[in-house]
């Protein structure tokens, strides 16, 4: 079982490396923004001639007596800072983009191996909604919440060190404010964080509106529903705009209370410098303070991003936890591919049980042989399991119990790819895929396979422009919604004929087509008489062309409880 853990620990296994520079720039781009407030005050040592004996302890480090020898330095700091900050971001986004892309290629690999059972559970099309938003948090959640976080928590550390050598009592005093600080600033962001889900959820509502009511349109307009429908959306809309007012009020307030701390702290360090001055310590150096408040100010960022780390990990954990649902799924089970053809295909289904993934039982002790290099027609009433049945020849469901033999091997040890490699369907449910005519019929897609492809288009009579040639190079939309019924037929029937392959499953194959287009694919599927094992499932009475080859008829009706 997949879990964030194993997933978080297989990404920082396959990449140590990355991620060991990763931090290292960001540990020393920390150290180069703790390095400038040090050489700010060193500047306003040299220049006012101020010492102290902490300043004795930066010569340690910073041991400066000569102005130009410090701009010297004091340029390759910045330009170092600079290196370390593009590396630090473009080695902090870069690691996050390789977790996000083998996230999603892993995902989406899991999810075309679904079995068919897991897949009706639940439909993608909702998910499909959210689904580039899910990847965006879980990739915002490696890079800020986990690798931007690690980083701030280093310099955090070495800030904190760093004042406590300037000014020990004056750190401690700073430190005792932060706890009222974040309680507020906690309190606020988990009030925040409602707000957010509150508008992420009916935005996510208002999209599945719009979505339903534009593939409905013709609905809208026949029965006049647009004003309706306007409403409908209107109210919604109106209910996330008094959502977003909170939200941005709430939000505001969140981010004047950072500079409201910040300079609130600052005022209190000029205030303890000049208390220190009056009554204890004539000569306290006035460049401690000024690295002092430059510090502070490099930190507010720092705490910013610390405290709204918790909104990144509420929402990355909500979307790891959808995409562990889709890891964790039931895939087709990868079996050892072993080389396998069939020489007959003959057919052999021996006590075949099979239910519904809601319970509702298909079969119940089906047996039947289909011949090899035969056409048998398989009729039953509608809903009796007919086309169930060509996907459970094919693999694309298991069977509950009882077996299917071909030339006498149980196919529920071969591998599905094998399996698959030498049996092809033709049904509307296996949607055509490409961008032409010829990548619609062609698996390889390779030009040898353009000569067959026309012939086979030619004996079909298929035209996709009015015109008699065949133009395979006709541009198609997805799932070539802009053929007919007729002409996507004439495709399907092409794909499966292109193949090859030593079992052909037609499932309602002659729906959607007229008289001379049907007495073409029944020449066609004459010729393959003896070369190909053919099961032929209709409603309908089969063309008086093919029906001389059909063997037996199988109602499967009558196996049904």
């Amino acid at each position: 079982m997949i879990t964030k853990k194993g997933l978080l620990s297989d990404f920082i296994k396959k990449n140590p490396g990355l991620l060991s520079f990763t931090f290292l720039a960001g540990l020393c781009n920390g150290i180069c923004n703790l390095l400038i407030p040090v050489f700010i005050g060193k500047y306003y040592q040299l220049a006012f001639h101020t010492h102290s004996p902490r300043g004795r302890f930066f010569d340690r480090f910073l041991h400066l007596k000569d102005l130009d020898v410090f701009f010297i330095l004091f340029g390759i700091l910045i330009l170092v800072k600079t290196v370390f900050t593009f590396l630090e971001k473009y080695l902090t986004g870069y690691s996050s983009e390789v977790f996000s892309k083998s996230l999603r290629e892993n995902l989406f690999a899991t999810q075309i191996s679904f079995t068919t059972k897991a897949f009706e559970r639940k439909s993608p099309g909702k998910y499909l909604l959210r689904y580039s938003g899910d990847l965006s948090a879980i990739q915002r959640y490696v890079m800020k919440g986990i690798l931007r976080f690690t980083i701030d928590l280093l310099f955090l550390a070495f800030a904190l060190i760093l004042l406590v050598m300037i000014d020990l009592p004056l750190t401690m005093i700073v430190m005792a404010a932060f706890p009222f600080f974040f309680g507020m600033a906690y309190y606020l962001n988990k009030y925040l964080k409602r707000l957010t889900i509150k508008r992420r959820n009916i935005r996510s509502e208002m999209l599945a509106f719009v979505s339903s009511r534009l593939h409905a349109l013709l609905t809208v307009k026949v029965f006049n529903r647009e004003s309706i429908e306007e409403q409908k959306f209107n109210k919604n809309s109106e209910k996330l705009f008094r959502y977003g007012k909170r939200y941005f009020r709430l939000f505001g307030s969140i981010s004047a209370l950072f500079p409201l701390f910040l300079y609130f702290i600052v005022c209190g360090v000029l205030y303890y410098a000049h208390y220190q001055r009056m009554h204890f310590r004539k000569d306290f150096p006035p460049h401690e303070i000024l690295i002092f408040i430059m510090v502070l100010i490099n930190l507010l960022p720092i705490l910013r991003r610390v405290l709204e780390v918790n909104m990144v990990w509420q929402a990355g954990n909500v979307s790891i936890s959808k995409i562990l649902r889709i890891f964790n799924a039931e895939t087709e089970i990868k079996k050892k591919e072993e080389a396998f053809r069939f020489e007959k295909g003959r057919i052999e289904i021996l006590n075949l049980k099979f239910s519904y993934p809601n319970g509702h039982r298909v079969f119940n002790g089906f047996s039947a042989i289909f011949p090899d290099g035969k056409i048998t027609w398989l009729k039953g009433a509608q809903g009796s399991g007919k086309s169930t049945l060509l996907k459970i020849i094919l693999g694309i469901y298991p069977a509950d119990e009882g077996e299917i033999l071909i030339d006498g091997q149980a196919i529920s040890t071969l591998n599905s790819h094998v399996l698959r490699k030498n049996i092809t369907l033709v049904s509307d449910e296996v949607f055509l895929l490409g961008r032409t005519v010829f990548e619609a019929v062609s698996y390889s897609r390779k030009e040898e396979k353009r000569e067959k492809a026309e012939k086979i288009l030619e004996k079909l009579k298929f035209s996709s422009n009015g015109n008699a040639a065949i133009d395979l190079d006709f541009q198609l939309e997805e799932g070539a919604k802009n053929l007919s019924a007729g002409q996507r037929k004439l495709l399907q029937i092409a794909r499966a004929l292109l193949t090859r392959k030593k079992i052909i499953l037609l499932d309602e194959v002659f729906t959607g087509l007229d008289k001379p287009s049907r007495d073409r694919v029944c020449e066609s599927l004459k010729k393959l008489d003896e070369k190909r094992t053919i099961v032929l499932v209709s409603n309908d009475q089969i063309p008086e062309g093919i029906a001389e080859h059909f063997v037996e008829v199988f109602p499967i009706q009558d196996s049904i409880t």
